[in-house]
């Protein structure tokens, strides 16, 4: 999604690694670098168990600023699985 006063998209933290099925979707927090590539492979095991979502840092694309604090960090991803997945339980590895 592009926001409305430039041509940079807006930072979305949650990437879809696996969607099917029908148990509790499962959110994994990166890793201190930020990248989610490592969960690739081991969501090849929720495969018609469970969707799988993982939350990539901010900062990876040119227009998106590093959080520069752990708070605001936490807020974004909360209100991102929120929007993912509007009713708990929620599982967070």
């Amino acid at each position: 999604m592009l926001s409305k006063d430039s041509q940079t998209e807006e930072y979305d933290p949650i990437v879809p690694l696996q969607l099917t099925g029908n148990k509790t979707p499962i959110f994994f927090v990166h890793p201190g670098v930020g990248e989610v590539l490592i969960f690739v492979n081991l969501a090849k095991y929720f495969q018609n168990e469970r969707p799988f979502y993982a939350l990539r840092a901010r900062g990876f694309e040119p227009g998106h600023p590093f959080f520069t604090t752990m708070d605001e960090m936490v807020s974004c991803y909360a209100a991102a699985v929120k929007r993912t997945q509007p009713k708990g339980p929620y599982a967070i590895a």
